[in-house]
């Protein structure tokens, strides 16, 4: 019988070309780690995304209320001492997120703004002056509030004793006494806000700024002693004894 000549096997060639199914192989794979790649840079983006959006300061609603008051404040002062003013007061916001900020705080920006509103109400030679108590009212509130650990949130304690004109003078119980924001005084239609207990002494607290205060007898508004302005936070003091005087006979 004779023998069918075999046929050597073959290996492949460490050098050669890989068969076509490898081909494919490394196609699949080489997509593969591509995919995985840009899955894992989105997921960074996003978690990068999500980290700064967690770390964005929050602002409450009176925070964010002040904000947009001074934003409008800038536009009557574009520069010079109240627009450098008004920046301080923004950064004393904006360091200190998430803050409630006092009732009286919101009411003193907001009647710097109602007066630059209704300034050409007023004759044209007295709205300079109420421009110029617009100023000084946001130059006391910056620089009280620049050095305050509160920041915008300080207040100043003002109390206030009644007195009856004369000699000698003695002190005057049960009046009321009463204060407006300084910018709004003269204004038509003024609404002032009272103490909360009447004379005397008493006491509240309220934001640096300047203010028009009073007394007037808390059942007959035409007994009233005369009107005294008061400007709190100078020097950076947190408190501010005040006389007012009912003139004898009221």
């Amino acid at each position: 019988m004779r023998l069918g000549k075999c046929s050597p096997v073959r290996y492949p060639d460490p050098g050669s070309a890989p068969a076509p199914c490898g081909h494919k192989e490394d196609d699949m794979l080489r997509r593969s780690r591509h995919i995985h790649y840009g899955v894992a840079l989105v997921c960074a983006f996003a978690a990068a995304y999500a980290s700064l959006g967690a770390q964005a300061p929050s602002y409450s609603q009176d925070q964010q209320r002040a904000l947009q008051i001074l934003d409008a404040l800038t536009k009557p002062f574009p520069s010079g001492d109240a627009a450098r003013d008004i920046r301080w007061l923004v950064e004393s916001v904006r360091t200190r997120p998430n803050v409630s900020l006092p009732a009286t705080v919101l009411a003193g920006l907001e009647a710097n703004l109602a007066a630059l509103k209704r300034i050409n109400e007023l004759p044209e030679a007295q709205r300079e002056s109420v421009m110029e108590v617009v100023r000084a009212d946001l130059r006391l509130k910056a620089e009280f509030c620049r050095n305050h650990p509160d920041g915008m949130a300080g207040q100043v304690a003002l109390n206030v004793r009644t007195w009856l004109a004369g000699e000698p003078r003695s002190e005057a119980r049960q009046w009321q006494v009463l204060y407006i924001n300084a910018p709004l005084a003269g204004f038509p239609g003024r609404k002032p806000a009272p103490f909360p207990q009447f004379s005397s002494p008493t006491r509240m607290l309220l934001p640096p700024g300047a203010y028009i205060v009073w007394a007037q007898d808390p059942k007959n508004a035409s007994r009233r002693g005369p009107e005294t302005l008061l400007r709190l936070g100078v020097a950076r003091a947190d408190a501010l004894d005040a006389d007012l005087l009912v003139a004898s006979g009221l």
